[in-house]
């Protein structure tokens, strides 16, 4: 089972079944709060922002992979979903209106591993929670 680190408004990030304070992850949680907080239209809620342990790995080890999911989630919120074909973006559209599940793909354009050749960002039907994560750890 993947752990997930709840983005969310608390000063802790929190893992499955314990809390952590890693303080280069508490900023930027910070910094994703903050710039989504002054964004003025939004297409839909997103609940709780998480992320799972691979992508919180990932942007510990670079910056610009940060940048690249704040970047990423920014697009998702404002209807921008990525590397899907038009069906999917006919159901994303279309969960909008009905309150179905949002499911966004996105590839960096740095040059990284192939194991993290691309994220995807999923909002819960029922707007409790979008997570952040990689396919290998759906």
């Amino acid at each position: 089972m993947t752990d997930f680190q709840c983005l969310g408004n608390t000063d802790v990030l929190c893992t499955n079944k314990h809390f952590i304070k890693p303080i280069h992850l508490i900023h930027f949680v910070h910094f994703i709060i903050y710039k989504l907080s002054i964004m003025t239209q939004l297409c839909f809620v997103s609940g709780p922002l998480y992320m799972t342990s691979g992508v919180s790995r990932a942007i510990e080890q670079d910056y610009r992979f940060g940048e690249f999911v704040h970047n990423s989630i920014k697009r998702h919120l404002n209807c921008d979903f990525g590397d899907i074909d038009p069906e999917d973006k006919g159901c994303n559209e279309q969960a909008i209106i009905d309150g179905g599940r949002i499911f966004s793909v996105y590839r960096p354009t740095i040059s990284i591993e192939d194991d993290l050749a691309k994220i995807w960002v999923i909002t819960e039907a029922d707007r409790s929670s979008t997570t952040v994560l990689f396919p290998t750890e759906y």
